[in-house]
């Protein structure tokens, strides 16, 4: 549909939990939605850089960062409107 939802992205090679850091993704965490939209077409608009990937020593604190970052997002796009 037309609906528009926050979320945020890292595009890298996840190397806390990928061996292969030769492969590259793109991974999109929406905020508050419920749904499966694998197979669906979607629109992803960049609105700010936040940070370089790093691996973590573990996924506990990839995890926090997660987090964190989460944070970040949602007050940067309230700041947005």
């Amino acid at each position: 549909g037309k609906e528009r939802y926050a979320g945020m992205l890292n595009i890298g090679s996840c190397p806390t939990v990928n061996e292969n850091e030769q492969s590259v993704s793109v991974e999109v965490h929406i905020l508050n939605f419920q749904g499966d939209i694998y197979q669906e077409l979607i629109k992803i608009e960049f609105v700010e850089y936040l940070r370089p990937e790093v691996k973590f020593e573990n996924v506990e604190k990839l995890t926090w960062q997660l987090r964190q970052d989460k944070e970040v997002v949602k007050n940067l796009l309230h700041q947005k409107g």
